[in-house]
């Protein structure tokens, strides 16, 4: 798995594309998450979530009104760590949406 991750990744990084003006909200996790109970090699983790963390920075610049959260307190699992984090990004796009009266 660790090499089709790997692999993953650099087809990601490699990829081009554009979200043109469209709103974008990137939530990206603080915290590299732990190797127990997933099996993995700690440093392999930590490598792989300084590579993600870069692509979560390029993904942002993929739109004119790209903006990036960084959920401090969480890792990989920011749906259970910080939920409202979620909720507020969703808030803000349906706002930023209605002040341009688009439905």
């Amino acid at each position: 798995e660790n090499s089709a991750f790997t692999e993953s990744l650099s087809q990601l990084k490699n990829a081009q594309f554009s979200f043109g003006d469209k709103p974008l909200i990137v939530l990206t996790a603080g915290k590299c998450i732990s190797n127990e109970g997933y099996g993995f090699d700690q440093k392999w983790l930590d490598q792989s979530f300084k590579v993600w963390k870069e692509l979560q920075k390029e993904l942002v610049t993929q739109s004119t009104k790209g903006k990036q959260i960084i959920a401090e307190h969480s890792d990989h699992q920011i749906t259970r760590n910080q939920p409202e984090i979620i909720i507020d990004a969703i808030k803000e796009l349906i706002n930023s949406e209605e002040k341009l009266g688009v439905h």
